[in-house]
């Protein structure tokens, strides 16, 4: 079903985000974002929208609730964190989301309504101009192209969720803030690839 992908699928992408981010800024002060930024970065790694009121929820702690397996809120600083080690392997997470589909569907069919899942599909987002459409693998650029490949590979059948997050993903170590996103050819700060090329600037 179309919940079932579609909470997979935002699992493994914020669980690869948290931890993108914390090696791209590389920034001991700074080592995720809150409530207020998760919009603006989702759009940055993944090109596309995020909103939680597509999950069916009006609150964020409605919403982490789909996904506490992966992602929680620190009680001190109100920052997301990852709960999963960096090479957790991504069939892990699909384990506990079909887990997860099991047990609403054995709620659902003893009769309880709110088991259910009623998502929204997103309106698609127009592509940018002079940018070129993903391809079934994902993207060139990086390490961020291969991870949303994955993700991609796993709804259309090709590829799947094999491997780990750490494989050949770079980072930016010698630099706090990167340098804003100029567009195209996926160069940032004299390099190629990576999530910073692929994400673009950072907020302060």
């Amino acid at each position: 079903a179309y919940e079932d992908w579609t909470l997979l699928s935002t699992r493994v992408e914020l669980h690869l985000l948290l931890h993108a981010f914390k090696k791209d800024l590389n920034d001991p002060d700074r080592p995720s974002f809150g409530e207020k930024d998760l919009s603006f970065y989702f759009q940055k790694y993944w090109k596309k929208s995020f909103n939680i009121k597509n999950f069916g929820c009006k609150e964020l702690p409605d919403f982490i609730e789909f996904v506490s397996a992966v992602v929680a809120i620190d009680q001190d600083s109100g920052l997301f964190k990852a709960l999963l080690p960096e090479d957790t392997v991504l069939e892990q997470i699909m384990r506990q989301t079909e887990d997860d589909r099991r047990e609403r569907q054995r709620r659902s069919d003893a009769g309880d309504e709110t088991a259910k899942l009623k998502f929204t599909r997103p309106t698609p987002m127009p592509p940018q101009s002079g940018q070129k459409g993903y391809g079934r693998g994902g993207q060139k650029g990086g390490a961020a192209g291969d991870r949303r490949g994955a993700i991609v590979g796993a709804g259309g059948g090709g590829g799947g969720y094999g491997g780990s997050y750490s494989s050949g993903a770079r980072s930016y170590s010698g630099q706090k803030r990167p340098a804003p996103y100029s567009g195209g050819g996926g160069k940032q700060g004299g390099g190629k690839g990576g999530y910073g090329s692929y994400g673009g600037g950072y907020r302060r």
